[in-house]
Formats: structure tokens, sequence, C-alpha cells
């Protein structure tokens, strides 16, 4: 922790990043459940990531926001090499939020909560939020403001 010009020492700092986009899901194999409209193959997601600044990325991010419309274009866009079987909204919403949630306690970034939105048919969002498993950010354990 840094200590501010009064020299007490500054709590850890909040930080969101939002991101949203579309990607088309062309190898995805339709079937009865699958998100959206029938013939629907274009989608919309948004992304809400919220962690704290005690661990941040070498260039200082949490992430790069670039990486988050990768994800989604190799997961289930243009990029994926596999055809895959279409899923409901809300099970593609669950897997990416904790795809996304564990990439980012693999850096070590102190994630307090990842936020997914899929936009599926009649303008609905389907939104999944997935924490660190007991809850607490993980990269904010073991540091002093983890015992204050």
């Amino acid at each position: 922790m840094e200590s501010n010009q009064r020299g007490f020492r500054d709590m850890p700092m909040l930080i969101e990043i939002t991101r949203s986009g579309k990607f088309r899901a062309l190898r995805m194999q339709d079937n009865s459940h699958k998100c959206g409209a029938m013939r629907s193959k274009a989608y919309e997601y948004a992304v809400k990531i919220e962690a704290l600044d005690v661990h941040l990325t070498p260039e200082g991010f949490l992430i790069n926001n670039e990486n988050i419309h990768l994800y989604f274009q190799v997961n289930f866009g243009e990029l994926t090499t596999r055809n895959w079987d279409a899923m409901s909204c809300e099970n593609m919403a669950r897997k990416a939020a904790k795809d996304l949630r564990d990439m980012l306690l693999n850096e070590s970034i102190a994630v307090i909560c990842v936020s997914v939105s899929i936009k599926g048919s009649n303008g609905a969002w389907l939104t999944a939020k997935a924490k660190p498993e007991d809850g607490t950010p993980l990269a904010f354990k073991g540091t002093e403001a983890y015992y204050d």
C-alpha cells in the first residue's frame, strides 16, 4: 500500500471496466435451446469487471479490454476453430463470466465480480455474475489492508 501526502496509508481503490461488443457465432450448431431467435447467429454482449487496484497488469490494466472481445471471438465467434452446440443465453453468460473471472484470478487480479450479459430474443438481456469462490478477492488476501 502506498502512503498519501499526509502519511496515511491509502486503502485499495475499486476499479471497474465495462466493455461491450458483438460477435457472430458462425460455427454454432442450432438446437431447440439456443440463445435468441432460431435464425440468429449475431449476439451482443456486455461485460463489467469490478476489482481492487492492489495488483494490476504490468501495463497498469485490470485487463486489456481488447482481450474481452477476443475471448468472445475465440470461444463463440468468428475465431473459434470448432463447431459448437448452441446454448441458452443464460449458459453462454455463465460460461463467459466464469472463464473471464478465472482468467483474471490466474493473473492475480483482485476480482470482486465479473458480470456478463448476453442479448437474447425480444430485447432481453441475460446476466451472469461470477465472484471468487469465497467472496474475497484473491489478490487482496495477504495484503496489509486485508487484515485491517
